[in-house]
């Protein structure tokens, strides 16, 4: 018969056994998972900023090739879908994280690789759609930057009197700008929440005294 303080199975009875420490293969697991969730979203990011910007500047007629947009910046431009589509981006991370962490249990890295791809056509319609809504924004004049030139008096002969008039009465939008060249846009007024044809100028720098920008 056991009496206390007897031995069994090696440990007294009544003894507490320290709880099990995390192995260092259970860390190096955890932050291989992390690792590539930040890899992908990563991934993702770029792909999204890349499409808005992309079909942003479509809509005003620019090629995004002319603007030379730092790769960084597509970054940024990826938080307007983003912060336009929560539910689906969180769902989006979600899914990602369980599929990375149930890959790495099971060793099918290449369901990950379906995956990113499966995602791809829906962020690059998401992205499209926001760009569109933000365009229209844009030409309604909300969240516009508006821009004012002072034109050198060999250039100011070169751009039309439509134009000239829009720039002395304050109402060219500025879409973006390189080191050589501003983009702009001017909208004609319209009957309500019509929108008529709009007209983008490409305005190189050397032409201007001086450029105003006004943000509201």
């Amino acid at each position: 018969m056991d009496h206390p303080g007897d031995v069994v199975g090696g440990a007294a009875q009544g003894e507490l056994r320290p709880p099990a420490r995390t192995s260092l293969s259970e860390v190096k697991g955890l932050l291989a998972v992390l690792r590539n969730v930040v890899f992908f979203a990563a991934i993702y990011l770029y792909f999204v900023g890349w499409c808005y910007s992309y079909y942003l500047f479509k809509e005003f007629g620019i090629s995004l090739s002319s603007v030379e947009t730092p790769f960084y910046n597509f970054f940024i431009y990826a938080y307007p879908v983003l912060t336009g589509h929560c539910f689906q981006s969180l769902f989006g991370i979600l899914v990602l994280v369980l599929c990375l962490v149930f890959a790495r249990g099971n060793g099918r890295t290449w369901a990950v690789v379906v995956l990113v791809l499966a995602f791809l056509p829906r962020l690059r319609a998401l992205s499209e759609e926001t760009a569109k809504t933000d365009s229209r924004s844009i030409r309604m004049g909300y969240d516009a930057k508006l821009v004012t030139f002072s034109f050198t008096n060999r250039a100011r002969g070169n751009y039309p009197q439509q134009f000239l008039a829009a720039n002395c009465s304050g109402r060219l939008t500025l879409i973006t700008q390189t080191k050589d060249r501003y983009y702009v846009f001017y909208q004609p007024l319209g009957e309500g929440d019509a929108l008529p044809i709009g007209f983008t100028y490409d305005i190189p720098k050397a032409d201007l005294r001086l450029a105003s920008i006004h943000i509201p």
